[in-house]
């Protein structure tokens, strides 16, 4: 819930595409997300529920689409 709630914050917007920059989100995000991939491939069938599984999966995916975004947006002329 936490990353879902970040990608809400810094989804859209010039305030927030500068908020990223500041805080480098776009390099932290590439980082955790291998962390994220590896721990979820880990420990995800023995520790979660079916129900937690499909929340973890979705999240993973919306991971890898926010990261694409940041990449696109971090490219179009201001």
């Amino acid at each position: 819930e936490a990353l879902d709630a970040l990608f809400d914050v810094f989804a859209d917007g010039k305030e927030a595409e500068k908020a990223a920059v500041q805080i480098r989100l776009l390099p932290a995000l590439k980082e955790f997300q291998p962390v994220f991939k590896m721990r979820m491939r880990k420990e995800g069938k023995g520790q979660y529920s079916t129900d937690q599984l499909c929340v973890l999966d979705n999240v993973k995916m919306n991971l890898r689409r926010f990261i694409a975004y940041q990449e696109t947006v971090g490219k179009t002329p201001t």
